[in-house]
């Protein structure tokens, strides 16, 4: 089994090096930097999106203490 294992490795590390020659190196790191971009654009967004829900959070619980505040003092 571990023969047909190292096979294996061995005819999918030369079928990518082979894909690495045919490939232009300069188009995969366009298409690196362009993958890199959407993905810290992604996360900025979600980021913004955190920071919202987090604004609403403490406003809420400013809330829920004043209630609890005024509930206790009744």
């Amino acid at each position: 089994m571990a023969l047909i294992t190292r096979v294996s490795r061995l005819f999918q590390s030369d079928l990518h090096a082979v894909l690495d020659r045919i490939e232009e190196p300069e188009a995969l790191l366009r298409q690196a930097v362009r993958e890199m971009q959407e993905a810290l654009d992604r996360d900025a967004h979600q980021a913004k999106l955190l920071k919202r829900e987090q604004a609403q959070l403490v406003v809420r619980q400013a809330d829920l203490k004043r209630s609890l505040a005024e509930i206790e003092e009744n």
